[in-house]
């Protein structure tokens, strides 16, 4: 069967590498302490990185109010737990390619991982002018926002005077009774 113009076919084959190919060409493919803490360390700055983004504009104490938003913390306490699982638990890691590490490699993956509270506070204190687009993205000036939201507000009420208008001249009514229509009956009473 042709694949496409080049004259190639396809004759139901699909070559696949040996089950010891990684091994011989690279000397991977089983459970390394290695790899295991390299998922480690990767899952950490991830449980970081969520702390991180608890706080975005500027803010430089990413740990402010963390204790008072339940679901934030059950899902650290959550993604830590099955980390430890996924590493710790003998049959669960060896189904994930990992093998248990040692007190100091929990301690490099956590440090490794709390890399990432400091890489945001540097970030923080960069000013938004040295970033193209800062300025737009980071900081908007509070006149200019109540003066967009005030112009959003006139569109709007402009917009319901007419469809107002339209669906009086349409039924016969007046403004006021189309207005007092679309109030609840219990404001109406």
């Amino acid at each position: 069967m042709p694949l496409d113009a080049s004259g190639d076919s396809f004759d139901g084959y699909i070559p696949t590498r040996p089950k010891n190919y990684c091994l011989e060409q690279h000397g991977c493919g089983e459970r390394t302490v290695h790899m295991s803490l390299i998922f480690n360390v990767f899952v950490m700055m991830q449980i970081f990185n969520e702390i991180n983004t608890r706080k975005l504009h500027g803010e430089m104490n990413q740990f402010k109010g963390a204790l008072y938003n339940n679901a934030f913390l059950y899902v650290i306490i959550g993604t830590l737990g099955a980390q430890v699982a996924l590493i710790e638990v003998p049959g669960l890691n060896t189904a994930f390619g990992c093998t248990g590490l040692n007190g100091w490699q929990w301690g490099l993956s956590i440090a490794l991982g709390a890399s990432e509270l400091v890489i945001h506070w540097l970030c923080a204190l960069v000013p938004y002018e040295w970033i193209p687009l800062g300025s737009w993205a980071g900081s908007i000036n509070d006149d200019e926002l109540d003066a967009a939201n005030e112009e959003i507000a006139k569109e709007r009420k402009e917009k319901e005077e007419k469809e107002k208008a339209a669906l009086a001249a349409k039924t016969g009514a007046t403004a006021a009774d189309v207005e007092m229509s679309a109030m609840p009956e219990q404001v109406r009473n």
